[in-house]
C-alpha cells in the first residue's frame, strides 16, 4: 500500500512510519520543511512539502495513495494563551480541511488522531469510546477535528483518541 502521513516527523509519526516501511509499505510524508524532514525521518519516505495551515494538498499529491494517516497537531503543552489556543485549534481543524479538500474517493482508508480531551475533565470517571463528549476547549477541538474526518466518504474511517504519549 501507499500511505500518506501528516505529522510523520513527530514522536508517534516516526514510529508509525518505521513500522509501515518495515512491513513493505510505501510512505509519503507531508511536511512544511523538506530538508528538515529528511534530517529527522528515521525511515524512507517520499516528501511532499506543503504547509497545511496555509494550503491544501493538490489532487496530484494523492496519486497512488491508498490510505491517509493524520497525526498533525500543535502540542497542547504550554501556557494556553489565546494565541496558543488558536494554534492548537487551527493546527488540527484547518490542516484537516486542507488535507481532505482534494482527497479522492480512491483513498479508501482515513485514519486520524484525536485525543482523550474529547471527554473533558471528568475526574475519576471511567470512560470509553461510547462515553459522551465533554465540555471545554479540548473537547471542542477534538469534536471539530473528528467531524472533519467523519464527514468524508472513505470506505473506512478510524479515529483514535490518544492520551499521554511517553517515550525514552
Amino acid at each position: 500500500m501507499k500511505i500518506l502521513i501528516t505529522g510523520g516527523t513527530g514522536l508517534v509519526g516516526q514510529e508509525v512510519g518505521k513500522k509501515l516501511t518495515a512491513l513493505g509499505h510505501q510512505v509519503s510524508v507531508v511536511t512544511r520543511n523538506k530538508n528538515s524532514a529528511l534530517e529527522q525521518l528515521s525511515f524512507n519516505a517520499e516528501i511532499i512539502e506543503k504547509d497545511l495551515n496555509k494550503e491544501a494538498l493538490s489532487p496530484t499529491d494523492f496519486n497512488g495513495i491508498d490510505a491517509v494517516i493524520n497525526l498533525l497537531g500543535e502540542t497542547v503543552d504550554g501556557r494556553w494563551t489565546e494565541s496558543k489556543k488558536k494554534q492548537i485549534y487551527d493546527s488540527r481543524i484547518t490542516t484537516a480541511q486542507n488535507l481532505l479538500k482534494n482527497c479522492p474517493a480512491s483513498v479508501k482508508t482515513l485514519i486520524s488522531a484525536s485525543a482523550q480531551g474529547i471527554y473533558g475533565d471528568r475526574g475519576d470517571e471511567e470512560l470509553n469510546e461510547t462515553s459522551f463528549i465533554g465540555k471545554g476547549f479540548l473537547a471542542d477541538v477534538c469534536k471539530d477535528w473528528e467531524k472533519e474526518f467523519l464527514n468524508q466518504n472513505a470506505s473506512r474511517t478510524v479515529i483514535f483518541r490518544i492520551g499521554l504519549v511517553l517515550s525514552k
